[in-house]
């Protein structure tokens, strides 16, 4: 039993190290257009579903310590009906790049629809649960990546978190 413990405890260093590289290599890796794991609070049981294309605007962001995991308003100052600006309430920011942003920052993100026709140009937003439960935000949904996702129909439009990534 001992040589065992031995044997485990001097491995342990390669073991940590080769976890280590993994983990850093799986952060690293770049974002890739696709389906991604987004759900509607609704959940399977919805009826009124639809399949959307939307294009990631913006990385809903807050401050360390700060309460709650999404802003309760979000306020449109422009929509061209292909692009749109909005503000979030302090504390929160919206960043449309990962430049100063840390993942275990992001709250949660604020998308556009683009097809179909009958809902372009709506907003979609999705509350990130953290780093641990969903994985890397910024691997998992890239501003400016287009994905598809079949959404409950009713978190099309502003909801606090309308869907779950």
């Amino acid at each position: 039993m001992r040589r065992f413990i031995t044997a485990i405890l001097a491995c342990f260093p390669s073991i940590l190290l080769v976890g280590v590289l993994v983990m850093g290599l799986a952060s690293c890796a770049k974002p890739r257009p696709g389906t991604p794991r987004i759900t509607s609070f609704a959940g399977p049981f919805s009826t009124n579903r639809a399949t959307v294309i939307f294009e990631v605007r913006y990385y809903v962001s807050r401050p360390p310590g700060t309460v709650g995991a999404f802003p309760k308003h979000l306020s449109m100052l422009q929509n061209s009906g292909t692009n749109f600006k909005c503000s979030v309430e302090a504390p929160y920011r919206l960043s449309q790049g990962t430049n100063g942003l840390s993942p275990f920052d992001v709250t949660g993100f604020v998308m556009q629809i683009v097809e179909p026709p009958k809902y372009a140009g709506q907003v979609l937003t999705a509350r990130y649960d953290g780093y641990g439960s969903s994985g890397d935000p910024f691997a998992g949904l890239a501003v400016g990546t287009r994905y598809q996702a079949t959404i409950d129909v009713a978190a099309i439009g502003y909801l606090p978190g309308g869907l779950l990534y």
